[in-house]
C-alpha cells in the first residue's frame, strides 16, 4: 500500500464551493514523494524563491493530483446544495460596506439577479435588500454606541443625508439616534 499525502486545508468558501474537511488523503506515488522532497529541502535550506516559481511549484502538485485522482479532486470544487445558502449570506455580508447593488451580488454570487433573490428569501424569510439595510443599521448602532455620531455614520451606510439615517434609523429602532442614546445612557 503506498503511504498517504495529507494536505491541510482551511474551511474555504468561494463562489463554487465549501470545504471544511480538514484534510485530503491522497496516496503518494514516488513523484509525490520526490514533489514534497524537493519543496522541504526549499524550507530546510531557507532557499528564497521567486513568486513565479511558487505559482509553477502549485500549479504542479494540482496537476498531479488531478491526474493521480481526478474524481476525488474535482469533488472538492463542485456545489453542495446545503451550502449555497450560507454562500448567499457570505456574500451578503462580506461585501456589506462596499454599497454594491444586488446585481453586482448576484454576480459575485454566479447567479441571475431573480434566482439570487429568490434563493437569499427562500434561505432567510427576508429579501437581500431588507437583510442589507437593516445589518447596516445594527452595525450603526454599534458604532453609535462606541461613540460616533449619526453624521459621521450616516454616508459610510451608504444613506445620501443624514436625515434620511434618522428616518431609516427611526424606523428600524423606534427612535432616533439621539433618543436611542439618551435612553441607552439613562437606563
Amino acid at each position: 500500500m503506498l503511504p498517504l499525502i495529507f494536505l491541510q486545508t482551511r474551511n474555504i468558501t468561494s463562489s463554487h464551493t465549501v470545504v471544511s474537511n480538514p484534510r485530503l488523503k491522497f496516496a503518494q506515488t514516488g513523484y509525490v514523494k520526490d514533489y514534497v522532497r524537493g519543496i522541504c529541502t526549499l524550507i530546510t535550506n531557507g532557499i528564497t524563491v521567486s513568486e513565479t516559481l511558487v505559482f509553477h511549484k502549485m500549479e504542479e502538485l494540482l496537476l498531479i493530483l488531478i491526474e493521480n485522482h481526478p474524481a476525488h479532486f474535482m469533488s472538492l470544487f463542485q456545489s453542495k446544495p446545503d451550502h449555497n445558502n450560507g454562500l448567499l449570506k457570505n456574500i451578503v455580508e462580506n461585501n456589506l460596506m462596499q454599497n454594491l447593488t444586488l446585481e453586482e451580488l448576484a454576480f459575485l454570487a454566479h447567479k441571475s439577479l431573480s434566482s439570487f433573490k429568490r434563493d437569499f428569501e427562500k434561505a432567510y424569510s427576508i429579501s437581500p435588500g431588507k437583510y442589507i439595510r437593516e445589518r447596516k443599521l445594527e452595525l450603526a448602532l454599534t458604532e453609535l454606541m462606541q461613540g460616533k455620531s449619526p453624521s459621521q455614520l450616516y454616508l459610510d451606510y451608504g444613506y445620501e443625508s443624514l436625515s434620511n439615517f434618522i428616518h431609516a434609523f427611526k424606523k428600524k429602532f423606534g427612535c432616533t439616534p439621539k433618543e436611542y442614546l439618551s435612553h441607552s445612557v439613562a437606563v
